[in-house]
């Protein structure tokens, strides 16, 4: 029984240490989003315009887009 209470107790100081690391990437993505905003109302979204301004500003290696065909 002391175990089972031990852990439930270390498994709940070992949560706010895992979500410290998801929230630094949920924050990360959020200001690349709003970068993207940001150069939507610059551009009036108007191409391509609108997508060098993302690769000048925002981009992070992961905002990318893939070439339509």
């Amino acid at each position: 029984m002391r175990c089972v209470i031990l852990g439930v107790i270390l498994g709940c100081l070992a949560l706010p240490a895992g979500t410290g690391a998801a929230q630094a990437v949920s924050a990360d993505a959020m200001e690349v989003q709003r970068c993207i905003w940001r150069c939507g109302d610059a551009t009036n979204l108007r191409q391509p315009a609108y997508d060098r301004c993302i690769a000048r500003q925002c981009d992070t290696g992961q905002t990318k887009r893939k070439r339509r065909r």
